[in-house]
Parts: C-alpha cells; sequence; structure tokens
C-alpha cells in the first residue's frame, strides 16, 4: 500500500500535472501532424547538385564552372565538398585557413551563370570543408539553419579525419547534408566503418543533445569514404589493368563499399546510383594517369556521394571529372531531384482541427461512466520519493464543503488513512476535519487519496468501478487515474568483463499494450543532474510509442577515458535508470556489471612501482571475484624507471614503425587497439595487422593519465616559457623523477622518428601538435581551448628539436 505521506504537497502536484499534461497533447498533436502531412501538403520537385572532391591541400587554379555548370538546368541547391584543403602542419591548431576563402572565392566563381545565389551556410573541421548555396528565389522556404562537426582522428582529437554537416528545412522537409573523410589504407576497413558509425551516432547540430541526423528526412552523404579496391584472388597489379581496360562492372565486385554494405556493416538504408565512371583515386597530379610512384597504388573509387531518404529521390546524374588534374583525386558529382513538402495553411489548419477534436474524443471515451461519477485523466508528477513509489493507480476524491460521506467512503478512507489537504498540503487528522476546514489552512477543502491499482486495467475499466464505486458522495466526486498500459522486457542488466574503449550494448524492448500512444523519456533521480552514470549511453533516452508498436532502447556501456576515473577501484559498474512513461508508471531499471583491470587510466606514479602486469588471474577469474584493483603505496621508491606498458608500446613502434609514413596522423583499428591492450596488460606479444594502432595505442595510453606527463601544477609555467628551451629544462628539473622520464623517454622517440623522415615524411610540427594536447593538459577543459594549443605544441616542439639529457 502507498503511504499517502509520501505524496508531493497538492499544489506542486497541480503544477506538475498541468506541465505533464500539455507536454504530452503537444507532443501528440506534433506526431499526428506529422503522419498525416500528406494531407496539407503539396510536392513541390527541388534539383540538389552535389561535388565532393579531395583536393591534396593545393592551391585553385581551375575553373570550377565545368564542375558546377553539368546540364543547362540550374540547380536549386548547391552542395560543394571539399578534403583536405590544407595540409599544412599549422592547420591542426589554428582556426582560420587561407585556403578556405581561396576555394569559396573559386567556387563562387563558377556558380550557374544567370542565376542568383547565396551562401547558405559553410562549415570546417580542419581540412574538411562544406558549403551550401541556395537559389535566392529559394531563400523565403529554408529555415532552422545548423552545423555540426565530428572529428574521427587519432583518439577523436584530430580533425584531419572526420565529417561536417549542415542541416536546413526547405518548406517542411528536412535535409542533412554531410561532407567526410574516412580513415585511409585498404586494410582500414574497420576503422572506415567505425568512422562512419561515430559521424552518423556522434553528429550534433549547434551543440543540441537531440538535435541529430535522425530526425532528417533526405541524408545525403559525399566525401572521401577511403574504401579501396581489393581481392584475395586479383593482385594488384591486375586490379590496376582492369581499371585501365575500363572494366568496371568487374571492379565493383571487388569494392570494399559495396561488400561492407551487403554485410549491413556500413550504410545500411543508403542508396548509391550505379557507377559508371573510372576510379577517382589515385593519379599523378596534372595527368590522367594512375599512380606511378614506387608505391604504385591500386586505383579506387574513393569519392563517392550516398543518400538515405523518407521522401522521393531521383538520381539524374552521377559521374566523375576527369579533365581535373589538379589533384591525385578526381572530383564527383550527383544530380538528385527530392520532392520537399509545401504547406498548404488552409488545409493544415483543417486536418489540425481534425486532430484536436479526435484527442477530446478519445480522452472522453477512455473515460468510466458510473453514476453520480465524473473522472478527470490526470498525468503524474516524475518521482521524488522511493523507488517504486508510483507504482499503483492514483485517485483523489474531490467534494464541495460540508458534503456527507456514505458509509462505503468512509470504509475507503479507513483503509487508507492520513489524506492531506488539497490547499496547504497539511496532514489531517481524522475524516471530520475533511468535510468541515483544515486546521492549518482554515479553508474549506477535499482529500486525496492513492488506490493501489488493479494488475490489469480492462478497456471497459469494469475493475476500476468497482474499486470506485465506493466514493461516491451525495454530491459530485472527480477521480483522477492513468490510462497507459505497457510493458518493458527486462529491468535488470548485467555486462560481464567490460574493458575499456571497447562497447557492450543490450537492447531492452519497451512495449506499448494499450489502445493510445504514450510519450517515454529516461529522467534523473533526485539530487542527479543527468539520467545515467558517465559510462552508460542510452538510445533513444525519449520518444513515442503507438498503440501495439515497440521501441528498442539500447544500452551502451563504454569506458573511456573521463568515465573511467568516476569508477570505484572494485570495478563494480552499478546504475539505477528511471524510465518515466508520461501518464504512465515509472520503471527502475538496474544496470551493473564489472570492468577488466587494465594498465590505461592508472598513473605513472602506481605503474612504476607495479613489476607485474596489471592483469595476473584470467579474465573470467576477476569478474567472478570482483577483486579490487592492487592497491599500491606510492610513498615507496619506483621499481621501474618508466612504466613497462609504455617501454612496451614504444619498443614495438622503433622495432617496426620507424620507416612507416603518415604515423600518428591516421587512427587504427578498434579490434586491434584491443589486442595491444590486452597485450600490455597481460604481458603477452602484440599481435597487430597495422603499427597504425600501435601508434594510436600510445596517444591513447598518454591520453588516459590521470594526472598528465607534465603535472597540472607546472602547466601554466610551460605555457609561459615556451618558446625558451633553457627555461623549459628548468621547469622539467622541477617535475617528479618518473613523470619526467616518461617525457623524456616519448621525446627521445620522437626524435628517432624524425631522424628517419627522409623516408618516414615524419613532421616536427606536426608530431608537437598531436603530442602537445596529451603531453600537457590544463586541470579544468575550459583552459584548453584553442589559444592554448600552439603555446603546447611549442614546449614539445622544443625538446623535438633539441637534445635534452641530463
Amino acid at each position: 500500500m502507498v503511504d499517502l505521506a509520501d505524496i508531493s504537497e497538492p499544489r506542486q502536484r497541480t503544477t506538475a500535472l498541468s506541465s505533464d499534461r500539455n507536454y504530452g497533447r503537444e507532443t501528440a498533436v506534433h506526431r499526428l501532424l506529422n503522419q498525416r502531412k500528406s494531407a496539407f501538403t503539396n510536392l513541390q520537385p527541388c534539383r540538389v547538385l552535389c561535388v565532393t572532391w579531395n583536393v591534396n591541400g593545393q592551391i585553385p587554379t581551375e575553373d570550377m564552372a565545368t564542375i558546377l555548370a553539368v546540364d543547362d538546368r540550374s540547380p536549386d541547391v548547391i552542395c560543394v565538398g571539399y578534403q583536405e584543403l590544407d595540409l599544412s602542419p599549422d592547420t591542426l591548431i589554428r582556426a582560420d585557413s587561407s585556403r578556405e576563402s581561396m576555394w569559396l572565392e573559386k567556387m563562387e566563381e563558377g556558380l550557374p551563370k544567370g542565376i542568383s545565389y547565396k551562401l547558405l551556410k559553410h562549415v570546417r573541421l580542419v581540412g574538411i570543408m562544406l558549403a551550401v548555396y541556395v537559389r535566392e528565389t529559394l531563400q523565403d522556404a529554408v529555415s532552422d539553419v545548423h552545423v555540426g562537426t565530428v572529428s574521427t582522428g587519432i583518439m577523436g582529437m584530430l580533425g584531419n579525419k572526420g565529417g561536417v554537416s549542415i542541416k536546413f528545412n526547405i518548406d517542411m522537409t528536412t535535409i542533412s547534408i554531410i561532407n567526410s573523410h574516412l580513415a585511409a589504407h585498404p586494410e582500414m576497413v574497420d576503422r572506415r566503418n567505425q568512422d562512419y558509425r561515430d559521424i552518423y551516432t556522434r553528429m550534433r547540430f549547434n551543440n543540441d543533445e537531440g538535435n541529430s541526423l535522425k530526425s532528417s528526412d533526405i541524408i545525403i552523404w559525399m566525401g572521401d569514404l577511403n574504401y579501396r579496391l581489393t581481392s584475395e584472388e586479383i593482385p594488384g597489379e591486375e586490379l590496376r589493368a582492369m581499371a585501365e581496360r575500363w572494366e568496371i562492372p568487374a571492379l565493383l565486385r571487388h569494392d570494399q563499399l559495396k561488400e561492407q554494405k551487403s554485410k549491413h556493416a556500413v550504410f545500411e538504408g543508403f542508396v548509391e546510383e550505379q557507377i559508371s565512371f573510372m576510379p577517382t583515386y589515385k593519379y599523378d597530379p596534372g595527368t590522367d594517369k594512375f599512380d606511378s610512384s614506387d608505391k604504385c597504388r591500386t586505383p579506387a573509387w574513393c569519392d563517392r556521394i550516398l543518400w538515405q531518404s523518407n521522401a522521393m529521390v531521383k538520381c539524374e546524374d552521377y559521374r566523375s571529372h576527369p579533365i581535373h588534374k589538379l589533384s591525385d583525386h578526381k572530383p564527383v558529382s550527383a544530380v538528385l531531384m527530392i520532392q520537399t513538402r509545401v504547406v498548404d495553411p488552409t488545409r493544415k489548419q483543417v486536418v489540425l482541427d481534425e486532430i484536436l477534436k479526435d484527442l477530446d474524443r478519445q480522452a472522453n471515451d477512455s473515460l468510466p461512466q458510473i453514476p453520480g461519477v465524473s473522472f478527470t485523466p490526470v498525468i503524474s508528477p516524475r518521482p521524488n520519493s522511493t523507488p517504486g513509489f508510483w507504482s499503483g493507480l492514483r485517485c483523489y476524491a474531490a467534494a464541495p464543503s460540508r458534503a456527507t460521506p456514505t458509509p462505503e467512503v468512509e470504509e475507503v478512507v479507513a483503509m487508507h488513512p492520513h489524506p492531506k489537504c488539497s490547499t496547504c498540503g497539511e496532514t489531517w487528522s481524522s475524516y471530520s476535519d475533511q468535510c468541515s476546514a483544515c486546521s492549518k489552512c482554515d479553508q474549506s477543502s477535499s482529500p486525496e487519496h492513492v488506490i493501489p491499482a488493479p494488475s490489469r486495467l480492462p478497456r471497459n475499466h469494469a475493475t476500476l468501478s468497482e474499486r470506485l464505486i465506493q466514493l461516491r458522495y451525495k454530491d459530485e466526486i472527480s477521480v483522477g487515474f492513468e490510462r497507459v498500459e505497457a510493458t518493458l522486457n527486462k529491468t535488470e542488466l548485467h555486462f560481464d568483463g567490460v574493458k575499456y574503449m571497447e562497447a557492450q550494448e543490450q537492447p531492452v524492448t519497451l512495449h506499448n499494450t494499450g489502445s493510445d500512444p504514450f510519450d517515454f523519456e529516461f529522467i534523473p533521480k533526485l539530487g542527479d543532474r543527468s539520467c545515467c552514470a558517465p559510462w552508460l549511453e542510452i538510445e533513444p533516452k525519449a520518444g513515442v510509442v503507438e498503440p501495439g508498436k515497440i521501441v528498442i532502447i539500447n544500452m551502451r556501456v563504454w569506458i573511456d577515458n573521463d568515465s573511467l576515473q568516476t569508477i570505484d577501484r572494485d570495478r563494480k559498474l552499478d546504475e539505477i535508470l528511471v524510465l518515466h512513461l508520461v501518464n504512465g508508471k515509472d520503471y527502475f531499471i538496474s544496470v551493473s556489471g564489472y570492468l577488466v583491470p587494465t594498465a590505461f587510466g592508472r598513473p605513472i606514479m602506481e605503474l612504476v612501482r607495479l613489476p607485474d602486469p596489471v592483469r595476473k588471474q584470467s579474465i573470467l577469474v576477476e569478474i567472478e571475484q570482483g577483486t579490487e584493483e592492487e592497491k599500491v603505496d606510492v610513498t615507496q621508491p619506483a621499481i621501474l624507471n618508466i612504466p613497462k606498458e609504455l617501454w612496451r608500446i614504444v619498443d614495438y613502434l622503433f622495432q617496426n614503425a620507424l620507416q612507416e609514413e603518415d604515423l600518428f596522423l591516421y587512427g587504427g583499428s578498434n579490434m586491434d587497439m584491443g589486442a595491444v591492450r590486452d597485450a600490455i596488460d597481460t604481458n603477452a606479444p602484440i599481435r597487430v595487422s597495422s603499427v597504425h594502432s600501435v601508434a594510436e595505442s600510445l596517444i591513447c595510453f598518454l591520453d588516459s593519465l590521470p594526472e598528465p606527463v607534465i603535472p597540472y601544477e607546472n602547466f601554466p609555467q610551460c605555457l609561459e616559457h615556451c618558446n625558451h628551451f633553457t627555461n623549459s629544462r628548468a621547469i622539467l628539473r622541477t617535475i617528479d623523477f618518473s613523470h619526467r622520464n616518461v617525457f623524456k623517454y616519448v621525446c627521445a622517440f620522437l626524435r628517432e622518428l624524425l631522424a628517419n623522415s627522409a623516408v618516414n615524411k615524419a613532421d616536427p610540427k606536426k608530431l608537437s601538435q598531436i603530442f602537445g594536447k596529451v603531453l600537457l593538459k590544463p586541470r579544468l577543459p575550459e583552459m584548453g581551448a584553442k589559444s592554448t594549443l600552439k603555446k603546447r605544441s611549442l614546449f614539445v616542439l622544443q625538446f623535438l628539436q633539441n637534445d635534452y639529457d641530463e
């Protein structure tokens, strides 16, 4: 039985009820309008030209008109995406780029003549830029323009890979344009797939958590997707020969993107027009000849345009532009004819009136009919008490003053004692008080009761009628009740063997078993700001469930650097989620698990005092026992000069990667990086398919340290003396011996890498920019703005250009 003393005060309750009722009705109206939009909209054709080009860091010298004017019919919208716009060393830390204005000017010079176009918006992430132009006559129909960016470079820090997007409405049609540059190298298929998923799931517009790609009617995705031509049976030389013979259908059978799409691993639901043009990569710049360098790379269709749509889209043209020889890529364009929905205001008002009347009728029809009793639906407030508090049916009885209760009512009140005054919330001591005046506020008032709900509420409310017939007064009684009927397939989830930076997912199914749609959302517990722990992601966090339908809610456990620091030493994961159903009950979902021990995220001061690997036992035993991490006395002398885990990663790179091009510029595969972490945590051999995975693991290890290599307290001094090598050396002498050794060791390896720059093309400025972000970090995130990145880079650069020893 629910204790009435736990119920919120009526005045507070009235405010909450009004807010929830408005929320539910507004969302219902919006949803129903969207479902019936074909009844009050007309289809209007809109021609969209999309262009993608990896310009390889070149200055624009070629006429863009040959790309932007593909035929005699000028487009309504022009979207142009560039990759590798600027490859200069400073581009990773500079907010501006001269190449950006150069390419925008060249683009505007090439816009179709005789038509006035306006730049709607442009957005850039390092070398990835997207610009959208619309016809001036279309401007009034365009609204809600937003931009978003997602970086997928090493550890998500570098913007040399990732995606940018512009989202806007044309009348009632929401369009999102994405320009992306995914991971390079033929063997990096898994990383490319992950880059796509990261961009799709992490893209948020104007930093609004609720404004994502999923709310788009049409998504157009273009860019250098970097999927290659590979075959286990056919060598690269033969694939190259097939390309030169224009054997396009045969080559496409070995296209990685088509293969991954067929496996539903990437771009699910996206469509691409049939390819009839030559591979767009890789050419000798200034020619139409495929790569003739020593690497002799296999040609590929790296540059692609795809779309996903709930509306009508037809591709009228899909081609490359081989006459452009500026870059090692050829530009690609697509002309899409889309159908946008234009609102007819008069017809929309008619539909809106019908929806409102229908909602009112449904509300009235759902009320039980009892002689002498009127029923008013009430939406319960969110929980502010103990779990399970709102599990029953909420009812209140309102009677005029001096009403005389029947014996039946007295019997029910005796079953549910201690009601509260509906005016001031004071608990009454006896029923007679309720029928006269409240002893506190001296106002005529009415009682409020809670009656537990039956296990299942029939549609005709017969069971409810039997319970409430006892509440008849000689005058009128008003009863509030809940109408949502739903089931949840599970309320307990357990995640075994959770590993750092390796996601685990479990679905929960919410089923609407009633006759009315309802809204749901996960809400914070009392005193919390977020609805879930930092290590837990919920998708979706809110939504609508139609009658008879189900919604699959995905629970994803993801331990990154930030969430790792919130987990106790016993490594237990424990969280209670509150799933709130508007007009219904609240479900409490328990999420638990264990984190497998790892050296990532542990302080340098502890690691140099641990001679053995952090995982001495088998994973299964650790999970069953849930043992705490080994506690380390940091006051004892260090056993190691540097963490053995760091030595193993750097030693592998020293032995295998000094000749590798673009080390630390491209990310590795998630599978390989997981193998690296397992190897160093268990002292097993490192076995990976790409050294880039080990390189990113080094960045990840340094970034995961709870206290950076250069301690927080020394951060301001390092910035102050970033241009003075002698002073910088003096600062290093003041920091802890173990931290100083790690800094010296990493810089010594980077100097060795630079000594081989004639082969590996390593650049000291780029390396200093990358490592400046992880070796020096501010205590407060807001201090890590771009204004400090240059100084952090300069500090590290001094130790890459000068030998440092003591």
